[in-house]
């Protein structure tokens, strides 16, 4: 039987938080205590219904690398780097000689990596 990963980690509070004491510190506790073997796991919706994953991301939490395209072997094609972005987009323009249609196409390449996954939080809802 496979189990649950849960990422970032539950933090559980100390064992002497039961007490009645107010010197215990449960600052970074993200859980009142540890599920029990066999705990009820609950599902946000059916299981034949559709949700729509969300992220929330900090600048800091991937890194986005980008590379010069080649240049297209027919038409005309140009690539210019961006100075604010990091990013290099390649422009290749066509035109079809019987219809006269101008085609004008642009492209980029992108690779996410991920730095710090902590820095990431996914939200599910309808």
């Amino acid at each position: 039987m496979s189990g649950v990963r849960i990422f970032p980690a539950m933090i559980i509070p100390s064992a002497f938080s039961n007490t009645a004491s107010v010197n215990v510190n449960t600052a970074h506790a993200t859980v009142n205590a540890a599920p029990v073997d066999g705990a009820t796991v609950t599902w946000v919706t059916t299981a034949s219904s559709s949700i729509k994953p969300r992220a929330l991301l900090n600048k800091d939490a991937i890194i986005v690398n980008t590379a010069d395209l080649i240049m297209p072997a027919t038409g005309v094609g140009s690539r210019k780097s961006l100075t604010k972005v990091p990013l290099s987009v390649r422009m290749w323009q066509n035109s079809v000689f019987n219809t006269g249609e101008h085609q004008v196409r642009f492209d980029v390449a992108l690779t996410p990596s991920v730095v710090d996954r902590r820095r990431i939080v996914r939200i599910n809802g309808s």
